[in-house]
């Protein structure tokens, strides 16, 4: 509103033409994203359609701007409306909660897509702001995708450690015992390292990194606990030494 009262003000002709056209403006762009989005439930059917935004801004620039005064930073007004078009259409995928426990990898795809979306508004040559709010909309949501990164480590975890038996149930033998577990265990989160890093970056992944390495210390922990108990009791001895690996 404070925008739009800015414009009328240096403009000389009927002020409340000007606050209509900005109205109309406002209302043909809205209508234009529901059109476009009618019936899409699924946020990549989404997102795959939002492309449109890029050529639509395209022709703005082209062929309405040259028909404006620059005091009316007409381009300016599209590209801000264009933007909260986007975000009430992407916020509410982001607040379906129910949604994301069933599938937190939502979260991910829609940070990489706002990632390549803005960065070929760039290359179209828009200097466009960020999707700030939207951005804070996934980090708040992130926890979702963290606990779900979580869980994954902890099922492979518990399924590797019972498959590796020779550790997992040690005789009361002095002797070294060779065991696989620890380079499952890089293999598996390399996997997911390699995934991860080229969807996300900066304090993103760096939050992912915590969740992986605070889940094998509480793992390291219990588990070198539960050896130590089994020997103890069963041979007394109260000193082993573990190596660990990779």
């Amino acid at each position: 509103a404070v925008k739009v009262v800015q414009r009328q003000e240096v403009y000389s002709g009927n002020d409340t033409s000007v606050a209509d056209m900005w109205t109309s403006i406002q209302n043909g762009i809205r209508e234009r994203f529901d059109k476009k989005l009618n019936g899409l439930q699924e946020v990549d059917q989404v997102v795959e359609k939002i492309a449109f935004c890029v050529e639509d801004l395209l022709i703005v620039f082209e062929l309405l701007v040259p028909l404006f005064p620059e005091t009316f930073a007409i381009f300016s007004f599209y590209e801000t409306q264009y933007k909260v078009q986007i975000e009430q259409k992407i916020v509410p995928f982001i607040q379906d909660i129910d949604k994301l426990k069933e599938n937190p990898g939502i979260l991910i795809f829609l940070y990489n897509w706002l990632e390549g979306y803005e960065k070929l508004l760039l290359r179209a040559g828009f200097a466009i702001n960020h999707f700030e709010s939207l951005r804070d909309q996934l980090k708040k949501s992130m926890p979702y995708f963290e606990n779900h990164l979580k869980s994954l480590l902890v099922e492979f975890l518990d399924r590797a450690q019972k498959l590796d038996a020779a550790l997992y149930q040690p005789e009361p033998v002095f002797h070294a015992y060779k065991t696989n577990l620890p380079d499952d265990i890089a293999l598996f989160l390399n996997q997911q390292i390699q995934f991860l890093s080229s969807q996300v970056t900066g304090e993103t992944l760096l939050r992912f990194f915590s969740v992986w390495l605070t889940q094998l210390q509480t793992f390291v922990a219990n588990y070198s606990k539960g050896i130590i108990e089994f020997v103890r009791k069963e041979t007394g001895l109260a000193l082993m030494v573990i190596v660990i690996n990779n």
